[in-house]
């Protein structure tokens, strides 16, 4: 899911220069970067999510709003807490030594908290031309997606790096792949278009070099379990939609009916 309001928070995420070095999909000797083959591990439920009827309503513009909304419903907690993860994850990388990107953390952190106390009627009419709707209940993946979130923070700076990782990389990912499939006057057309623009492509660039540069500084073994965790956060973001999708009760005469959706399987 990551977040769906990360364009509007990160502060100080401005330059794919993070901490001295430009990114680069490939190191000095031409191999590929940990991020890359770790991302390109996670094709079969990326390429789920490009399907999934939450993402192709929302491009088509179709999607009904009350599943927009309860969406949106899910997505505050789920940035509540997540400022708290990233607050801890700028201190573990103070400890590790990187303190140019933990600074950037640290102040981005802060933002998300104050952004997560705005009403969600505020934060629906960012996004979408149309009418907020209130639903109720929650989702099933939402504590378990921030739980995995805490506990690979406690594992150390790399596992809690790629836990948090996918959130806004996916985004970035999904809406340069489909973003140009929008009709015009689609009502979502601001979400599309705030994942895709160079800022934010900037902004998942930074994930992405913290993720190379904290893999380049442990085992093998550790490496390996990044990956797991990244994997792991990657299916999260698809449940996130999809449960967002599925899940909605409706309200009045405007009820969705779900038409359904696949599943991810372990791969």
């Amino acid at each position: 899911m990551k977040t769906l309001f990360f364009t509007l928070l990160t502060v100080g995420f401005i330059s794919t220069q993070v901490w001295g070095k430009p990114t680069k999909e490939t190191s000095v000797s031409g191999e590929k970067k940990f991020f890359d083959v770790t991302f390109n591990s996670c094709q079969k439920v990326l390429n789920q999510i490009k399907e999934m009827p939450f993402v192709q309503e929302l491009l088509k513009g179709n999607l009904c709003e009350e599943r927009f909304s309860y969406y949106i419903l899910q997505d505050i907690p789920y940035l509540d807490k997540l400022a708290q993860q990233r607050a801890t994850l700028a201190k573990l990388l103070e400890e590790a030594q990187l303190e140019e990107p933990a600074n950037l953390l640290a102040k981005n952190a802060e933002g998300l908290k104050i952004f997560a106390k705005k009403k969600p009627e505020d934060v629906f009419q960012v996004y979408c031309k149309g009418t907020f709707k209130y639903q109720t209940g929650t989702i099933p993946c939402l504590e378990a997606y921030l739980q995995h979130q805490t506990d690979s923070l406690k594992k150390g700076p790399a596992c809690g790096a790629a836990a948090l990782n996918p959130c806004p990389v996916v985004y970035n990912w999904l809406a340069n792949e489909l973003g140009s499939l929008s009709p015009k006057g689609n009502k979502y057309q601001k979400w599309v278009d705030s994942y895709a623009k160079p800022e934010y492509d900037e902004k998942a660039a930074f994930w992405k070099e913290i993720y190379n540069t904290l893999a380049d500084k442990v085992s093998i073994a550790e490496r390996l379990l990044m990956k797991k965790v990244f994997q792991k956060s990657v299916k999260y973001e698809y449940d996130f939609f999809d449960q967002s999708y599925d899940k909605v009760d409706g309200t009045g005469s405007s009820k969705c009916i779900s038409v359904g959706s696949k599943k991810t399987k372990e791969e």
